[in-house]
């Protein structure tokens, strides 16, 4: 795994797809697949929890 990142709840996330990450603040950039996702919902609004897998070459 490489790693968590958390996102809004729009757009939507499934495990399989692929996402595309450019940070300036951190070293991950470039497309990972995604392994897990973990949805919450609070009133703070609805959160995903997304868990990186390895990198798309």
């Amino acid at each position: 795994m490489e790693g968590d990142i958390t996102l809004f709840g729009i757009p939507r996330v499934v495990p399989g797809m692929v996402i595309d990450l450019n940070s300036r603040l951190f070293d991950k950039k470039g497309n990972y697949y995604i392994d897990k996702v973990v949805k919450s919902f609070s009133k703070e609004g609805f959160r995903q929890v997304v868990s990186l897998g390895r990198k798309v070459l």
